[in-house]
């Protein structure tokens, strides 16, 4: 099975996904396990990416200063940030994110200046920092709003 993302996923994961719907923590137990195995095969990018899937899932069910989490998923997640490609990936991320933030404060004042435009007009000059996180409650629109 080919996931949405491009990873492979194996016949167990497919199978457990379908079977556990939601954020259930019996299938988040299940990607930490799949994650962790991920991460000691080097296979960093697709068991970070199912570590934090699970660590999301978990926290909402049992707290973030569960033992699971505090012991066994954080240490983890430290490990597999190690790897040189996903710091890449993450300064490339940030360094876009932060040039869309500069170009939506431009805009932002040049649309103050030149009259009081309405809402819309200043929500599409904000939608070029939303390609990173699309939802209008995400943090990226939310620190791009506060120029307007």
């Amino acid at each position: 099975m080919v996931h949405a993302d491009g990873i492979v996923q194996s016949t167990s994961h497919y199978v457990t996904e379908y079977y556990y719907e939601g954020n259930n923590p019996t299938f988040a137990l299940f990607l930490a396990k799949y994650g962790k195995a991920q991460i000691y095969l080097k296979e960093f990018t697709a068991g970070l990416k199912h570590l934090e899937e699970a660590k999301a899932i978990l926290i909402d069910a049992v707290g973030s200063q569960h033992p699971f989490i505090v012991d066994i998923l954080n240490p983890l997640t430290l490990l597999a940030d190690e790897d040189i490609n996903i710091r890449l990936a993450r300064k490339k991320q940030n360094d876009l994110r932060n040039e869309l933030l500069k170009q939506c404060a431009v805009n932002s004042l040049l649309v103050k200046e030149k009259s009081k435009a309405p809402l819309n007009e200043q929500l599409q000059i904000c939608l070029k920092a939303g390609q990173l996180d699309v939802t209008f409650g995400g943090e990226l629109y939310y620190e791009c709003s506060l120029f307007l």
